[in-house]
């Protein structure tokens, strides 16, 4: 990072890159939930994910989400549901009016559900490059 002041400039090394995009940050709130799901803000996580899925998914990989459901078994395939309903509702309110609170256990649940959705599509590779948390049994995923 070069800093000026006075004329006089100042080189400073990190070792991470301090630059971030909106995705990166996207996929820290996730980590962070991951993380401390107890910590975790309902709208803030379901607008997150929207966000993820569309960028990723929608946008880069010009793929249907409207089929993604079909990917999952049936109580899964409810969960999936859910969370992209919840996404929505929760994304389109400039007030965040949309409060449906989370416990501990659906919040569990939804980033279960968005973790299988990459594994499922055969993009756990990104999914943990994002995560960046270490990650068990990679070598089937």
């Amino acid at each position: 990072m070069i800093t000026k002041t006075k004329d006089i400039s100042k080189v400073t090394a990190y070792e991470n890159n301090l630059v971030s995009s909106t995705y990166e940050m996207l996929w820290g709130e996730v980590r962070d939930t991951y993380l401390n799901p107890i910590s975790c803000y309902s709208t803030t996580l379901a607008n997150t994910i929207r966000r993820i899925i569309e960028h990723y998914f929608k946008f880069l990989g010009e793929m249907d989400l409207n089929r993604f459901h079909l990917l999952f078994p049936d109580g899964e395939r409810q969960v999936f549901k859910l969370l992209i309903t919840w996404a929505n509702v929760g994304s389109h309110s400039e007030f965040d009016d949309f409060s449906a609170a989370l416990n501990l256990y659906m919040v569990e649940n939804y980033l279960k559900v968005f973790k299988d959705l990459f594994k499922k599509t055969n993009h756990m590779s990104h999914y943990n490059m994002m995560i960046k948390l270490e990650v068990e049994g990679t070598e089937d995923e």
